[in-house]
């Protein structure tokens, strides 16, 4: 085990680079494949015009991913896939850390722009933002790339039984009622997905393949057998097998495994056959594995804890360990032969690299394993996550991570999971995977939490960023105790010092969110004096937060000195999402202080380097026209603001921007006010307001409450004001103030208009 080093806040930019391309492939045909053609005209009905989803659900084993497969293959054959009027067919097989939004995101986009939709650099961006924004946000971004699809685009997500995720199920029902009319939806589930499917199935919207459809009828049993036994069976055997198995590809499947080579016992077998489907495969498996070469049931034993397997992984497995048997045939040789026998194992890719055992298959030899062997069980795990481990220090890809942990945790290598979470959680949290952090967290036993610093402060910021701040406290006291005794054990002093720039930058955010805006100084003060000249992304959040204390305290001079030092961090570390938002706060403030000119070039600035980089029109740079469009209204170029704010508008509509939705429309009715437009301004205020209450975060509600309130007044609407009124801990920040001073004046209450508390000057000033 490596030790402990310092966290630097760090990222990758590409959200591609930790995708895992095997989950994309298309499984190869089996060599024994039946053909189903009834099956596959079903299939085609789903692409018939109005339809949106086509449905295939049942049990396992009844062969759901085989038949689409073969479906795919058969699209090809008929000539149907060439890319430009055709079929396209792309294929995403889910696994459980795709129950993270995040992941699900970027793997949904990967498997589209596989299929051909051409996906722009600004999806990407909005991709690789922190946070991520709301999956419906970039499902509507995706649902727009579609539209301009030639010919027809099938997707296909294997195993989303799997999916328990609400945000996903959410997601994918949007994703699916406002598909373009020339892509499909595929799902290969075990189980209904709670999804609106009466709705669609009423619409004539779904085609559903389902356990009695996937049934295998005689005939196609007696292909199967003959195809895996060599030699055609006797009818009545046939169907008897049949009938036991009722219809069950896995179940028909084991039989003839079971039947290889001993055609004499055929007779008896069939007569002994029967049960149900899960003491069937019991039995079978068993028959099946004592039937295989002594170097053959080990190989699968050891490599069946693998969710998919390469040769370079599998020697890890089988040959290192003094206690493996000699190996007779290379790793490659094996998977070969296994694939060749027909022993349940799936290729991935046509150059038969990377495979995959029938979940069934690979189920059973788990359970065996870990029942009878639980020491190699969990050694065999352990050196699984060491290789993934390996794999993501060369190839830098979170997806590799991913396998690492869940090897580990399977293992209850606890030192292990310790050391991937310390080393990634900021990364995470800045990449928006909150969910898969928080499960990692929580599979761990909860004393080992409270023992690590870092594991104790990572679990206070997933807390902190689900909104449960009042769980906090026990948590952040003994991360704390944590930190005191690690520097007690003679701990690096560069270690010690990274957790402690990472504590205080915690408690910075938390005095804030407390309304403390003082402390909130003070902590982000402790961040720069303690995080390392290469931790940019954690100094960046110190000045980011230095701004938003001082802007709240009507400090816009500093404020903006603050947001200028976090704009060059973030702008090294190639974070687009995070420089938008800042540098809309600079502009902000410049133009609070009456630096117009200032505020323009800023915006401007960046503007420059987004056409640069290529990427003026992401869903980053949303707030930054809106941000140059409101300089200008001030200026009183309103011609020229118009276009700026519009440009603003439609970035940030066409993404699902809402934090950039509600600037945008509240910068849209600055603009309508100046030109006398008051409808017009009414409307895109009360279009602010629903975008802020859809956010959900009482403080910004609160703000575009009050800029709504100044508006009104300044409208001479001062019936329709409201002071906002406070379920945010924060206190009332400058706008509020304003606009509180606004109303009173306007209802002739002179004693209202000047409260005490932050922003007092700015409020003499402005009523002047």
């Amino acid at each position: 085990m490596k030790p402990h080093t310092a966290n630097a806040f760090s990222m990758s930019p590409d959200p591609r680079a930790s995708l895992l391309v095997t989950k994309l492939f298309i499984p190869a045909p089996r060599p024994e494949r039946v053909s189903r053609s009834r099956l596959l005209s079903q299939l085609d009905d789903g692409l018939r015009p109005g339809r949106r989803l086509i449905l295939v659900s049942s049990p396992p084993g009844f062969g759901k991913t085989t038949l689409l497969g073969q479906w795919a293959l058969a699209c090809r054959t008929a000539g149907l896939g060439d890319g430009a009027t055709g079929i396209r067919i792309t294929w995403l097989s889910l696994d459980v850390g795709d129950n993270e939004p995040a992941y699900f995101a970027r793997y949904l986009v990967a498997g589209l722009e596989a299929g051909g939709v051409s996906v722009s650099q600004a999806l990407w961006d909005l991709l690789g933002a922190s946070p991520l924004p709301p999956l419906r946000a970039i499902l509507g971004w995706l649902i727009n790339e579609m539209a301009s699809l030639p010919g027809l685009l099938v997707l296909v997500l294997d195993d989303y039984h799997i999916i328990d995720a609400p945000a996903i199920h959410e997601g994918l029902a949007f994703l699916i009622d406002n598909l373009p009319p020339q892509v499909r939806l595929v799902l290969a589930t075990r189980a209904d997905p709670p999804l609106p499917l009466p709705r669609w199935r009423s619409r004539g919207q779904m085609v559903e393949v389902r356990t009695d459809d996937l049934r295998f009828t005689t005939g196609e049993a007696a292909e199967l057998l003959r195809a895996m036994i060599g030699t055609d069976l006797d009818p009545e055997h046939v169907a008897a097998l049949d009938t036991r198995t009722e219809g069950w590809a896995a179940g028909l499947q084991l039989a003839a495994l079971s039947m290889q080579g001993r055609p004499d016992s055929v007779p008896g077998f069939v007569r002994a056959f029967s049960g149900s489907h899960h003491f069937v495969l019991d039995y079978l498996v068993e028959e099946v594995l004592e039937r295989q070469a002594p170097d053959v049931q080990e190989f699968l034993l050891r490599t069946a804890i693998l969710d998919r397997l390469c040769a370079p992984l599998c020697d890890v497995l089988v040959h290192v360990a003094s206690d493996a048997p000699s190996p007779g045939r290379t790793t490659q040789e094996m998977l070969e032969h296994l694939e060749r026998a027909n022993l349940f194992l799936i290729s991935l890719d046509d150059e038969r690299r990377w495979y995959r055992y029938h979940h069934l298959f690979a189920e059973m030899l788990r359970a065996r394993l870990k029942t009878g062997r639980p020491d190699l069980f969990t050694s065999l795990h352990c050196r699984a996550a060491e290789w993934f481990e390996r794999q993501a220090e060369a190839k830098d890809g979170s997806g590799w991570i991913a396998q690492a942990m869940a090897h580990a945790l399977a293992a209850h290598d606890w030192d292990r999971a310790e050391e991937l979470i310390v080393a990634r959680w900021i990364e995470m949290i800045f990449r928006g995977e909150i969910a898969t952090l928080l499960h990692w967290l929580e599979a761990l036993p909860d004393q080992r939490v409270r023992d690590s610093a870092g594991l104790g402060m990572a679990y206070c910021w997933v807390l902190m960023h689900r909104g449960e701040v009042a769980a906090i406290a026990p948590y952040l006291q003994a991360a704390e105790r944590a930190l005191e005794a690690q520097e007690r054990a003679g701990s690096p002093a560069v270690a010690v010092r990274s957790l402690r720039s990472q504590l205080a930058s915690l408690r910075s955010n938390l005095a804030r969110l407390a309304g403390d805006l003082p402390g909130a100084i003070e902590g982000a003060r402790q961040v720069l004096e303690l995080a390392g000249e290469q931790e940019r992304t954690l100094r960046a959040s110190a000045y980011v937060g230095l701004g938003n204390a001082y802007r709240d305290m009507g400090e816009p001079g500093q404020a903006a000195n603050a947001y200028t030092e976090a704009i060059a961090l973030v702008r090294a570390e190639g974070n687009l999402f995070v420089e938008g938002g800042i540098v809309f706060q600079l502009a902000r403030v410049l133009r609070q202080r009456g630096a117009l000119r200032q505020a323009e070039l800023a915006c401007r600035d960046a503007l420059r380097l987004a056409r640069e980089r290529g990427h003026e029109g992401s869903p980053a740079f949303a707030m930054i026209w809106v941000g140059l469009g409101d300089v200008l209204v001030e200026q009183n170029r309103i011609e020229q603001a118009e276009p700026m704010v519009l440009r603003g508008l439609e970035i940030a509509r066409h993404s699902a921007h809402l934090d950039g939705l509600r600037h945008a429309h509240l910068a849209l009715a600055r603009l309508r006010l100046a030109q006398g437009d008051v409808p017009r301004a009414q409307a895109a205020l009360e279009e602010a307001v629903q975008a802020a209450r859809q956010i959900g975060a009482p403080f910004l509600l609160r703000e575009t409450l009050a800029r709504r309130s100044s508006a009104c007044v300044q409208l001479g609407r001062a019936d329709l004001a409201e002071s906002p009124q406070g379920a945010s801990p924060l206190p009332l920040i400058e706008v509020e103030t304003l606009a509180a001073a606004r109303l009173a004046l306007a209802q002739g209450q002179p004693g209202g208009a000047l409260p005490s508390g932050t922003g007092i000057i700015a409020v003499i000033i402005t009523l002047q």
